[in-house]
């Protein structure tokens, strides 16, 4: 099973593009936190696509906690000098706001919002919510 589950905060805007088919896409890069040793932050390449991707580039931008899920593959290539590369990348199948506002602070989806829905998610809420 490949699978995989991330909290983090993007390390800047996501970059969109498009295929030569026209298929949607974006770009982006995710400072996560070890668990166990906090002093630590990995950083993961992400990739979303179509559907994912619109709302990756209209909620989402750098400095936003968001926790996303989806599988892990690996991108092969081989440079003019004839190295073989391999790079892996985590492609989101789904997204979660893990704090309580949109990249516009005058935001129509959260000016509704209590202030009960605006607070910040603790990291177990957001497993537990996760795993129903």
């Amino acid at each position: 099973m490949n699978r995989i589950i991330l909290m983090g905060r993007l390390t800047d805007d996501p970059k969109s593009y498009a295929t030569k088919e026209g298929k949607q896409f974006c770009k982006f890069s995710l400072a996560v936190n070890r668990t166990r040793n906090k002093d630590k932050t990995d950083f993961f390449d992400l990739v979303a696509w179509e559907g994912t991707a619109y709302v990756v580039e209209q909620y989402v931008a750098k400095g936003r906690r968001i926790v996303v899920e989806g599988s892990i593959q690996f991108n092969n290539w081989t440079d003019k000098n004839g190295v073989k590369h391999k790079k892996p990348e985590v492609i989101v199948d789904h997204l979660y706001f893990a704090d309580g506002h949109h990249k516009s602070e005058v935001d129509s989806v959260d000016s509704t919002a209590t202030a009960e829905e605006q607070r910040e998610l603790t990291e177990d809420e957001i497993v537990e919510e996760l795993l129903k």
